[in-house]
């Protein structure tokens, strides 16, 4: 699939797009933001808001100008999984806001709030008033912002298909919830990307191919084990995955229909194999985490990123941490590094889902449809993985991958609701890049098999075995072996496949990461026979994934060092949001919301500092300490109007005490000139305050507000120490 068009929605209004409780805010109902914190329209939901307008647009065309057929052809049939129809991504901000909230560190609290605020309501009751227990709190969008999200189709659109589906966009008014009380109204257009030319770069001869994968969206590919309302991920893209996609993308290339697939090629394993994808660590294709691994208990508990590592095949080193409570290392994947295990735990996100379940019941009746909330864990965004082709016979297939170079794929589950989409980039190599660094084939008496996959093994029988036959091994490496040890650890293995609507049979299968030793009672160890078994795999359904063994005679690494996986930071099938011209104005309104949040919080840690400075106030009742805030008051009011500036601000000021010292001159009680503020009258500290500096960095901006904040100081000030006199006054009562 292919970029085709780009959609641009305007704010006119407050906006709520309907989220799932974000951890960012503390509204009744939030807003659904990303992980920083900027709030985002979810591809799903405005794909069938624009199927919904198209729609009713068809509804009123003549019989012989229906489009019904386009409609299918553009939006595909509900709930199935259409390959061909378009595909939506989320409406996201402008790459520029991106940018900027990265550049200057801003994290998520800051910045849902620069772009949002919260609104109270209540529902009103039969007698006109708010209904009791009715206050809720909104968290809406400021209107004024734009949000673009990408359009992708298989193949160009034909003109009545394009016509259609603009029409359709410019009539979307509406979004998100709450439309019915004003808020969530937009302005929709549509910018055409024309038909993009492919990479005319090729991949090369093989026969392996290294594939790097760019998660632009979530990987919603789930586990066996899960439930009617959640799913749980996976921690990496399976074989069985990655072919599908690639024969998809294969068919639609060659305009080939699905039966016309060569099967006897791409599903026969000695033609082609797909090999999971996993995590790109320090630049390289990382393995799942050694299961013979351990740590001290108290190491695991602290937060140290190089530590020492066990291994609980090596009797004489695991003997040294037995009587400290060794625990098993909870990471997902490794890599070879100088000396150094390299580890990490992949990332993980999840999500709350409102869809319409078609209710037989209540078919005929309004009403017709049941929502049903579900959640799905996935693959965060941003990650990058890499996975391998293996193709050592020359195929249609395989001739086909030679000539790509850059391609775009979905990858897993809900395709059409904002998961999955993903640029591969496909590199040839003449040598299988699954190697282990730092573990090579020394000549030495034992041999470590690592199995970098799951494994389906069944023993001579045909049942299910949990490792390899040692008389099978040692005939496939031309050695005699004698299985020692081993530390194992075992899964159900499955998966859907959406051609066929249906399950695969779960099976127990030998979990990734778990470590067989072998001793060699006789024989040298063939590296050319050792590669061969590698490339071809052990166990069932090794074009899959399944099956992968790594060897080794020794383990190297007695430290680990955790690392974060490799983010997908090049512009590697980025789709471009935004123009320069409305980008500007957007920054310049985020830039002035941190900077007045930021000043804010100033103003009140500096506020909170005189409350307890307050000396000789006793004498000072609620209604004259009333008065200071109503002159503070007044001339905020006047500087937020640009009436006043600094010179004006301290003249107002100075006429108050001159008429403070004219009706106090001859009385008993000095009042106000008896208080004081830490170690100057209060006169003196109002007239410091006006003059105090905030730093640069509270401002986050070049424009120079300080009069208005100072005076806001005061305001602040003045009106809590009227509440606090108060307050002690009916507390006296």
């Amino acid at each position: 699939m292919s970029l085709r068009a780009v959609i641009e929605i305007e704010l006119l209004s407050e906006t709520v797009f309907g989220g799932d409780g974000s951890v960012h805010g503390t509204a009744d109902i939030e807003i659904q933001a990303d992980g920083h914190g900027l709030p985002y329209l979810a591809g799903r939901t405005l794909k069938g808001l624009i199927r919904e307008q198209a729609e009713w647009y068809n509804h009123f065309l003549p019989e012989d100008e229906k489009m019904d057929r386009e409609i299918l052809r553009l939006f595909g049939k509900p709930w199935e999984d259409n390959h061909e129809g378009l595909r939506i991504g989320d409406a996201r901000l402008s790459d520029a806001i991106y940018d900027f909230v990265r550049t200057h560190g801003i994290g998520p609290g800051e910045a849902l709030e620069a772009v949002t605020t919260v609104r109270s309501m209540t529902s009103i009751d039969e007698s006109g008033q708010a209904a009791r227990g009715s206050l809720r709190q909104v968290r809406v969008m400021k209107p004024g912002f734009r949000l673009y999200a990408p359009v992708f189709a298989s193949a160009d659109l034909a003109d009545r298909e394009r016509q259609l589906f603009e029409k359709a966009v410019k009539l979307v008014r509406h979004v998100g919830i709450m439309r019915n009380r004003g808020k969530g109204e937009v302005r929709c257009r549509i910018r055409w990307t024309g038909v993009q030319a492919g990479s005319r770069e090729a991949a090369g001869e093989g026969p392996y191919y290294e594939l790097t994968i760019y998660a632009h969206e979530p990987l919603k590919i789930s586990q066996v084990t899960g439930t009617s309302d959640a799913s749980r991920a996976l921690d990496h893209i399976p074989g069985s995955v990655l072919r599908g996609a690639f024969v998809q993308a294969y068919l639609q290339s060659t305009g080939r229909a699905p039966a016309d697939l060569e099967t006897e090629d791409v599903f026969d394993p000695r033609k082609v194999q797909f090999w999971n994808g996993y995590p790109s660590l320090d630049g390289r294709r990382a393995l799942p985490f050694a299961q013979h691994l351990f740590e001290r208990k108290q190491d695991a508990k602290e937060a140290v990123k190089r530590r020492p590592i066990y291994s609980s095949l090596d009797e004489r080193r695991f003997d040294g941490i037995r009587r400290e409570s060794p625990v098993r290392i909870a990471r997902d994947f490794m890599a070879a590094g100088e000396g150094v295990l390299l580890a990490a735990k992949v990332g993980k996100t999840s999500s709350l889902h409102l869809s319409l379940v078609e209710d037989a019941r209540r078919r005929g009746r309004m009403g017709e449809y049941r929502s049903r909330i579900y959640r799905y864990e996935a693959l965060a965004a941003g990650q990058v993985f890499k996975a391998v082709v293996y193709a050592p016979v020359r195929t249609a297939f395989s001739e086909w991958l030679s000539r790509q170079k850059t391609l775009t794929l979905w990858l897993g589950g809900a395709r059409n609701s904002g998961y999955g989409r993903t640029t591969v980039r496909i590199e040839a190599r003449p040598d299988s890049p699954e190697r282990f660094g730092g573990a090579s084939l020394k000549a030495a008496g034992e041999l470590y098999v690592l199995a970098a996959s799951d494994w389906i093994l069944r023993d001579r029988n045909g049942r299910l075995a949990s490792a390899p036959d040692a008389g099978w091994l040692g005939e496939q490496l031309g050695v005699e072996l004698e299985l020692a040890d081993q530390a194992v650890g075992t899964r159900l293995s499955g998966g859907f496949v959406s051609q066929w609507q249906a399950w695969q049979p779960a099976i127990s299968a030998v979990r990734a990461g778990s470590v067989y030793k072998y001793r060699i009672l006789s024989g040298e160890l063939d590296e050319e026979r050792v590669r061969r078994l590698m490339d071809s795999g052990i166990g069932e359904r090794v074009n899959e994934g399944f099956g992968r063994p790594v060897f080794f005679t020794e383990w190297p690494y007695d430290e680990m060092e955790d690392r974060e996986p490799d983010r997908a930071e090049s512009d590697e099938g980025r789709v471009l949001r935004g123009d320069a011209a409305s980008d500007a104005a957007q920054i310049g309104r985020i830039r002035r919301s941190l900077a007045d949040m930021r000043m804010l919080a100033a103003t009140r840690e500096r506020v909170a500092g005189w409350i307890g400075e307050v000396r000789e106030s006793d004498s000072i009742n609620p209604s004259k300490w009333g008065m200071l805030w109503q002159v503070a008051s007044e001339v905020l009011t006047d500087v937020e109007a640009g009436r006043s500036g600094p010179e004006k601000a301290a003249k107002r000021w100075a006429r108050f005490w001159q008429d403070v010292q004219e009706r106090t001159e001859n009385k008993r009680d000095p009042g106000f000139m008896k208080v004081k503020v830490g170690l100057w009258s209060l006169q003196e500290f109002i007239f410091r305050q006006l003059e105090y500096t905030y730093a640069p960095d509270d401002r986050l901006t070049a424009e120079d507000r300080s009069l208005y904040w100072n005076v806001r100081a005061l305001e602040l000030f003045f009106r809590q120490m009227v509440r606090s006199k108060a307050g002690r006054k009916v507390a006296e009562r």
